[in-house]
């Protein structure tokens, strides 16, 4: 239940980000936001991957949803 709550807090957040980002930044910025975003999240589970079999899987799923809810909340 908390990764699907995560992962619709994502998906919430990369439909709404252009609505809320085109009237400040304008369409290309708009899309470099969701570019960034999307990278981040790619860079975010790739670093994940790597360190994830050296450190307790729990504490790092942890970090990670609580790193996602500052960033949601910013």
């Amino acid at each position: 239940m908390p990764f699907a709550l995560a992962l619709a807090a994502q998906v919430g957040v990369l439909t709404h980000l252009v609505a809320l980002v085109t009237p400040t930044l304008g369409t290309g910025g708009a899309a470099r936001a969701i570019s960034a975003t999307t990278a981040a999240a790619l860079g975010g589970r790739l670093v994940t991957g790597l360190v994830v079999d050296r450190l307790n899987r729990r504490l790092v799923t942890s970090a990670t949803l609580v790193v996602q809810m500052l960033g949601l909340a910013s």
